[in-house]
């Protein structure tokens, strides 16, 4: 701590993670903190909440995105104060861009004079010390701080590995589908989507709100979308108090709980909803081998189900694969070449037989890098330097139960920490604002800012 007795943390990235975390921290009105936000651009955005567009709603009601899991309606209320809303309804993301900034402006003005200040310099290297760290940012100015939580969400997605990788720098492939316009795609240009999960859902509903006629294929190695929420919304599944602690015992319980539910006039969504409020403590039950396991065979299985999609736009896939305009393959790109005014794609399908489509655009939508090595210049620091280690699975950062970042000497730092997407590879759930504010309430009890 400073001489005068304050604590400074220092927050790198403004998106969800970033913005909930100093939401929890200034909340609690402790006078010694001193609260230093790094984010370049607009505070509250990142990649889930940045867009503008319409048709780009939430994936969960609008009943379970509060930013205080104290105050469960707290984002319901406001957003009826703006327009009327029923709790079960999607909102547009852009509105919850808006919701995060006002929380922050909020506790911010109730905080002490001095507590806040915000650098829009990214982040270039962090230096831990005994007591702290040095963080310089790009703009090489130098912070000291007592210390520092790594926010920084999801990364931009890994290019496809493919036998010719120069089609990444040609203009018909769109690599960042939320920060490229879509809009240089005529109605009539086929398409290729790489994915088939939540992003590739945001780009399917642009091109059809663009009045996108023209062929789409989407590929991907799992060949799923993703499933609808429940409609009417359903009550939860009674899961057993003792719930299995590996993968072959799970797999078994929740074909017997899916059955038990369709005799108990319940969806299938219902066991999902019950199961989802145990995963994490499963997650760390699970030995290595079990997760290892997990990823492997059932992270497939588990992502269509658990990261579901308003019906709304299921109906919307729906209706344009019963037009002909969109078709999903199971399978993997095998190499691009340029024919004519368009790309000649192939495709190695999962059956082992060989396809040939011609798009003229091709948009990455294999949603965020796993490989942390290859994501920001603070990252590829910390990890060159040994700060930091990536998980046993490559899910994230290896990090403690409370989210203290593990070096590559296997010890636990008293000065870096993660919150949200980092710290999935130890909390499967890390990545929905429900799981992401959590970590962030601990945070003041972990950093000794509560007041009593």
């Amino acid at each position: 701590m400073d001489s005068d007795g304050c604590m400074t943390v220092m927050i790198i990235g403004g998106g969800a993670s970033g913005v909930l975390t100093a939401v929890h921290l200034l909340r609690k009105g402790n006078p010694s903190l001193r609260l230093v936000l790094v984010e370049p651009n607009d505070i509250g955005a990142g990649a889930a909440y940045g867009t503008d567009q319409s048709e780009h709603i939430l994936n969960v009601t609008a009943d379970r995105m509060s930013a205080y899991p104290d105050d469960p309606d707290h984002f319901l209320r406001w957003v009826n104060h703006r327009t009327p809303c029923q709790p079960h309804e999607f909102v547009a993301r852009s509105l919850y861009r808006s919701y995060l900034q006002q929380v922050l402006d909020e506790v911010v003005a109730e905080a002490a004079l001095g507590a806040w200040s915000v650098y829009r310099s990214p982040a270039r290297e962090i230096i831990p010390q005994a007591d702290g760290a040095v963080v310089t940012l790009e703009n090489d100015q130098s912070i000291y701080a007592d210390r520092v939580v790594l926010a920084v969400g999801n990364q931009a997605p890994r290019p496809p590995q493919t036998e010719t990788p120069w089609f990444r720098q040609d203009g018909r492939y769109i690599n960042k589908p939320w920060s490229q316009p879509l809009t240089q795609i005529a109605p009539s240009d086929a398409v290729l989507l790489i994915g088939s999960g939540l992003t590739t859902i945001d780009v399917l509903l642009t091109l059809q709100r663009q009045g996108h006629t023209g062929h789409i294929t989407a590929v991907s190695r799992h060949g799923r979308w993703p499933l609808p929420h429940a409609e009417p919304p359903c009550e939860l599944f009674d899961l057993p108090a003792d719930l299995p602690n590996d993968c072959m015992s799970l797999v078994r319980g929740i074909r017997q709980w899916l059955v038990e539910a369709e005799h108990a006039k319940l969806p299938w969504q219902s066991v999902m909803d019950a199961l989802r409020l145990h995963t994490n403590t499963l997650w760390r039950q699970f030995g290595e081998s079990e997760r290892c396991r997990f990823s492997r065979h059932l992270m497939p299985l588990w992502n269509v189900a658990r990261h579901r999609i308003p019906a709304s736009s299921a109906a919307v896939i729906e209706q344009m694969t019963a037009a002909g305009r969109l078709r999903l393959v199971e399978g993997r790109l095998q190499r691009v070449d340029a024919v004519d005014n368009a790309l000649s794609i192939t495709i190695r399908q999962t059956n082992g037989d060989t396809l040939r489509v011609y798009p003229r655009w091709v948009i990455n939508c294999t949603g965020p890098n796993p490989d942390l090595r290859a994501a920001s210049p603070v990252l590829r620091q910390l990890f060159a330097d040994g700060y930091i280690t990536a998980d046993p699975l490559g899910m994230g950062l290896d990090a403690t139960p409370d989210g203290a970042l593990i070096d590559r000497d296997g010890r636990a730092s008293e000065v870096l920490y993660a919150v949200g997407p980092l710290r999935r590879g130890v909390l499967l759930e890390s990545t929905a604002i429900h799981d992401i504010r959590a970590q962030a309430a601990a945070l003041p009890d972990i950093f000794a800012l509560v007041t009593v």
